[in-house]
């Protein structure tokens, strides 16, 4: 970028253009150059986060490919999770019980953050999945598209 303007490079002849229009040519004469964005002005902080970002966009795809085991998202897993830890804390005594109902409680701010960010009543939707997570719908989990819980494998 060359101040404040977006330019462009043709790859044929390195020749830059400020506005590119139907009629542009490069000087080998070619109709409609090839264009590339021009680096130009750009910090290498931004470069080196967009190959940091396209890298864990390969790398993710890769492990997806690889493994084909999968989870529900929506905070599904961290609401089982923290069920199965609560129903433990109550079969023990002492600090322990209140450390494992603590860390269930930690896991519940998966969930809560998802509605919190999509802005959501949080309270009414934990409860809801505590009480479908109950009657054994391990998979429920918050769903941002109806603004409610629903079944986040199927």
């Amino acid at each position: 970028m060359t101040s404040g303007m977006l330019t462009w490079a043709c790859v044929n002849c390195s020749r830059r253009f400020r506005l590119v229009t139907k009629g542009t040519t490069c000087s080998r004469g070619a109709p409609k150059p090839r264009r590339v964005p021009d680096l130009e002005g750009w910090t290498e902080q931004f470069i080196d986060e967009t190959e940091r970002s396209l890298h864990d966009a390969i790398m993710i795809v890769r492990r997806a490919l690889k493994n084909d085991s999968i989870v529900a998202g929506g905070g599904a897993i961290e609401m089982e999770l923290s069920k199965e830890l609560r129903t433990y804390a109550k079969t023990i005594h002492g600090k322990e019980q209140l450390l494992i109902t603590a860390y269930a409680k930690a896991l519940e701010i998966i969930p809560r953050q998802l509605c919190d960010n999509a802005g959501f009543d949080a309270i009414t939707i934990l409860n809801k999945l505590r009480q479908k997570h109950a009657q054994g719908a391990k998979w429920m989990g918050v769903d941002i598209n109806s603004e409610d819980i629903a079944d986040n494998f199927d």
